[in-house]
């Protein structure tokens, strides 16, 4: 049963996803250098992480599944991603973008990989008939 006392809190998530998402592609639109999105990192981590996670709960509270598993994934995925940058440039006190090859030399499963299993478990296989 959904708690209809709280506005739906799908539409804040939404709108933390489009200001994290378009602060991450601008590099990739050649709009800025890439060493700008280091820049972007507090407001990815606040729009894309804790947002996200506020919504997690607010969707919680409204009994809402959907909203619930969704916002918590994507602020956990944005919260990691700044996790990773920030370790990153923690490591040689550099101030550079995190590169394929900086990413490549962790032992394991990189970020994107682990990212893509999160995705099919919980995206995708509900969906198949």
């Amino acid at each position: 049963m959904q708690d209809k006392r709280l506005g739906d809190p799908i539409v804040m998530g939404l709108a933390a996803f489009v200001i994290a998402q378009t602060l991450l592609n601008l590099p990739n639109a050649h709009l800025v250098p890439a060493q700008v999105t280091l820049f972007f990192m507090p407001a990815i981590l606040v729009c894309g992480g804790l947002v996200y996670f506020l919504a997690c709960i607010f969707s919680y509270v409204r009994g809402d599944t959907f909203g619930l598993s969704v916002n918590g994934f994507y602020g956990a995925f944005f919260t990691s991603l700044f996790l990773f940058f920030y370790r990153e440039n923690g490591k040689k006190g550099t101030r550079t973008f995190p590169t394929v090859k900086m990413a490549k030399k962790e032992p394991g499963p990189s970020l994107r990989q682990s990212w893509n299993i999160v995705d099919i478990l919980f995206r995708r296989l509900p969906l198949r008939r």
